[in-house]
């Protein structure tokens, strides 16, 4: 019995050594690729910095965008970039990793009448994680009744989807400075809850008596805004300069 008992033994424990060797180690993964390119806010090592991962898809089913649209999106990130800098009076900076997936199809699912119900690509947390960013956003073609941005501040991923609609000759109408501006803002709204925000928070210029052509993007309200200068009733409202740095950053102690 105890050479059986010591047999057994030998063949567990051999057994342990083997599954040892041979478990899938979870904590290896596969690399983040390289960004195209890096578009930032001006260097400021003393305020926080969002970062944001970019990935602009040019294709999608039967669809496709001419790539001479990068040049225009990269000078419009670099507007929004500079203007999140300013109009938060120098308490917040933006870098954006841009991922130009070139010949790949966008791989989510995105329904034809209603981005909210947008189906991300199976990769996007380890996409956000690996590059430890705050935010991801997504550019893909589309052709859905309004052009839009939409952000996702609720879901796992602090997301925006900016879609590139098709438009009058063929061309394509791409995301543009104060569009990015007012998507992010809505982000950041959600972040920064414990903030008094004005009333409608990104949407309300007009209720809180901003007038402009174009009240959804106007540049002085988001400015007031992120800088704590909206003012409602006898008392302003908005995150100021300095309480950029007093809530961290989205996703920022999973880092």
């Amino acid at each position: 019995m105890k050479k059986v008992f010591i047999v057994i033994l030998i063949i567990v424990n051999l057994i342990s050594c083997f599954s040892l060797f041979n478990r899938p180690n979870n904590s290896v993964v596969e690399p983040l690729e390289e960004p195209k390119i890096t578009i930032a806010s001006p260097a400021d090592d003393s305020i926080p910095e969002w970062r944001i991962g970019y990935r602009i898809y040019w294709h999608y089913e039967n669809l496709q965008i001419p790539k001479h649209y990068w040049k225009s999106i990269i000078e419009e990130l670099q507007l929004f970039a500079d203007d999140v800098y300013v109009f938060s009076g120098n308490g917040l900076r933006v870098s954006i990793d841009v991922f130009d997936m070139d010949v790949r199809d966008f791989p989510g699912e995105v329904p034809s009448d209603d981005l909210f119900e947008i189906e991300f690509p199976k990769d996007t947390t380890t996409f956000q994680r690996l590059g430890k960013y705050n935010s991801v956003f997504f550019s893909f073609p589309w052709l859905g009744p309004i052009y839009q941005g939409v952000a996702h501040p609720l879901s796992d991923y602090s997301a925006v989807t900016f879609p590139m609609g098709l438009r009058y000759k063929g061309e394509w109408v791409i995301p543009w400075e104060l569009l990015f501006l007012h998507e992010f803002l809505h982000l950041v709204v959600d972040h920064y809850s414990e903030i008094e925000w004005p009333e409608d928070d990104v949407h309300g210029a007009e209720v809180n008596g901003y007038v402009s052509d174009y009240p959804m993007v106007d540049p002085d309200y988001f400015s007031d805004m992120m800088q704590g200068k909206v003012i409602v009733g006898r008392k302003k409202t908005g995150i100021l300069s300095e309480q950029y740095g007093d809530y961290g950053l989205p996703f920022e102690n999973q880092y």
